[in-house]
């Protein structure tokens, strides 16, 4: 087992997901897992895989808490709210080549030009901190043993 100080474990624990071992807590029901970065305030390609695979864990990555929470309302909205509900964990989180914490340039109108680079064409709204995690942190929080592979990535993310 690796550092306890990352970003992401910390979340995880505050958040009372993590096995004593320090590994994300899986459901018994879990068979397949999918990380989605970057997931925005309607999280389409996670929502889809949710009610496409009954046995399927996704990690979000979004670090706007804004877009997190219209995310929430938005989701609260739909038929399957508490199948996306059980099946879904979403991580306050930027990914990044460092783990702590780094300037976050949110972009006027469409949050999801927002990044950890200065815009060079786009106007910024707000400069807030976010947390930040490197992918071999969260990939440590994970007991890749267990699934063997993460099923699938996507990166929807600058910086």
């Amino acid at each position: 087992m690796t550092n306890y100080s990352n970003v992401v474990r910390s979340f995880l624990d505050d958040q009372k997901l993590l096995e004593p071992s320090g590994f994300l807590k899986f459901p018994e029901w879990v068979k397949r897992l999918k990380v989605d970065v970057g997931m925005s305030h309607t999280g389409p390609n996670a929502i889809e895989w949710i009610r496409r695979d009954p046995h399927l864990l996704v990690v979000g990555l979004e670090p706007i808490q804004s877009e997190v929470d219209s995310f929430w309302l938005f989701a609260e909205t739909l038929h399957d709210f508490s199948l996306i509900k059980k099946q879904l964990i979403i991580l306050p989180i930027a990914l990044s080549d460092r783990d702590g914490s780094q300037k976050f340039f949110v972009t006027k109108g469409y949050l999801g030009n927002s990044s950890l680079l200065s815009p060079k064409r786009l106007e910024v709204e707000a400069l807030i901190e976010v947390p930040t995690s490197t992918l071999e942190s969260l990939l440590d929080c994970l007991d890749l043993e267990k699934f063997g592979k993460i099923d699938h990535v996507k990166l929807d993310c600058q910086g």
